[in-house]
């Protein structure tokens, strides 16, 4: 039976996709995506009482209660890598593209699974590196409690 739950898949893109100085190294791009994670993403899952559910490579599978904590969550460390990247030349920044959707999962374990992963997954690949992308069900539930701007022309 499923259960409808928030579920946010986040994967970090290393540089400019047409940069030759791209980081394309695993060992460079898991060492600076290990002290993303230790310093900024695992606390701020923490604080927004999320639980990482699984990593797949340098991506996350992130499991909310509340749609105002991930969103706001999901906010925060993009902007928190906004000032992390601001001193860096284009081909060493690390941007997050996030997908947000509220659906059903299915448990198995300590592992979900179900249409709610699927969408959420979905909406991370039409994300832009260092945008957040959400469900019309999940703009739906935040439009009128949080203070962020939304670009509903771009909307898919």
């Amino acid at each position: 039976m499923g259960h409808p739950r928030l579920v946010a898949p986040v994967l970090p893109v290393c540089g400019s996709p047409n940069s030759p100085n791209r980081l394309d190294s695993s060992t460079s791009r898991s060492g600076a995506s290990d002290a993303i994670r230790r310093e900024l993403s695992d606390p701020k899952v923490k604080e927004h009482r999320g639980r990482i559910v699984k990593t797949t490579g340098d991506g996350l599978l992130i499991e909310f209660a509340s749609v105002v904590d991930a969103v706001r969550c999901a906010v925060e460390v993009q902007q928190a890598m906004t000032e992390r990247n601001a001193h860096l030349p284009e081909a060493r920044r690390i941007g997050f593209r996030m997908g947000i959707n509220l659906g059903d999962i299915i448990r198995d374990g300590r592992d979900i699974y179900g249409d709610g992963v699927n969408i959420a997954a979905r909406l991370e690949t039409l994300a832009e590196p260092g945008t957040v992308f959400v469900s019309n069900t999940v703009y739906e539930h935040i439009r009128d409690r949080l203070p962020f701007a939304f670009d509903l022309e771009n909307s898919r």
